[in-house]
């Protein structure tokens, strides 16, 4: 029985290892978690589909892949992405955030340009998003290749170029990420067999799947990216936040999920924080529906979570 609840929390670590990964396939999200306040999420979208220009800047400009290494293997028709993740190495790794944290203290008086800095700085230190699928990575990769080619990418081509990157080898990425998870399924299952699992995971609570699949078919009917939003929040609070039993969560528990823990690790814009009450306010909803918690604890749970404005306070204090 012990080892049968350890292979399922391997499995749940895979699990979220997919999930992290998919996000930052599709929307580049871990990016956007930097310090820095945007206006809006469409303000934020935009940045950060400008990053890739960064490497133009005079901290990056001359940074290149290492050409020899990668000829061999854009000679025998490799896909980008596998070409690229051979060429790396820890060296170029240290060199690129050194150069960043660089960067980052000359751009302090460009909020935007400093924004970019940061969301890709908090990617590198987070290890959230693959380095295939990193835009200014790529982007430098791009201009490493067209050198070889004997050709020139401008600043202008950036942007499109690292599109066509991502647009051409969308499958292939794809399936790199599957080899990631399979690789880490492995080494996450000979750990659960020795008993290795970290203390953390041990602690996460046995959430009730088919519940939370209740829940999820009460989102039928709203938009796929409303319901993947409300999914994404839901998950969040419940696999990386939540420590206790679904019968001890209460309104001080939620207070201090939106006004320290969500704040303090996820470093949200407003639009995240309106995002997540008002998708924990249907979650609750559902759970008072279900009698999973008490009505009197419920009221007291969708007063927290209506109160926008003391959250909001709270965050951008």
């Amino acid at each position: 029985m012990a080892k049968k609840n350890k292979k399922q929390k391997a499995g749940m670590l895979k699990r979220k290892k997919q999930k992290q990964v998919k996000k930052a396939v599709q929307r580049r999200r871990s990016a956007s978690r930097a310090p820095q306040q945007p206006t809006s999420e469409r303000e934020l979208h935009k940045l950060l589909q400008k990053i890739p220009i960064l490497a133009y800047e005079q901290e990056l400009d001359d940074l290149r892949f290492d050409k020899e290494t990668m000829r061999p293997h854009l000679e025998s028709n490799v896909p980008d992405p596998e070409v690229l993740k051979k060429a790396l190495s820890d060296e170029f790794i240290n060199d690129f955030q050194k150069r960043l944290k660089e960067m980052d203290i000359r751009t302090e008086g460009s909020m935007q340009k400093n924004l970019m800095v940061k969301g890709i700085l908090y990617a590198l230190d987070h290890d959230e998003m693959p380095y295939f699928i990193n835009p200014l990575i790529v982007g430098i990769y791009l201009r490493s290749k067209a050198e070889i080619q004997g050709n020139t990418l401008d600043r202008s081509e950036i942007l499109k170029a690292v599109e066509a990157y991502e647009t051409t080898h969308m499958q292939f990425i794809e399936e790199l990420v599957e080899s990631m998870n399979d690789t880490e399924d492995e080494v996450l299952e000979e750990e659960a067999l020795d008993d290795t699992i970290d203390d953390t995971i041990m602690e996460t609570p046995q959430i009730d799947e088919e519940l939370i699949e209740a829940f999820h078919q009460t989102l039928i009917g709203l938009d796929e990216d409303q319901q993947d939003r409300i999914k994404e929040d839901i998950e969040v609070f419940v696999e990386d936040y939540t420590t206790s039993p679904l019968e001890e969560w209460n309104a001080e528990m939620l207070d201090d999920f939106l006004g320290n823990w969500f704040v303090e690790n996820l470093n949200p814009v407003v639009d995240d924080l309106v995002s997540m009450q008002s998708s924990l306010e249907r979650f609750f909803k559902f759970l008072g529906e279900s009698e999973r918690i008490a009505n009197e604890e419920i009221q007291k749970i969708i007063h927290v979570l209506e109160d926008k404005e003391t959250y909001k306070e709270r965050m951008m204090a």
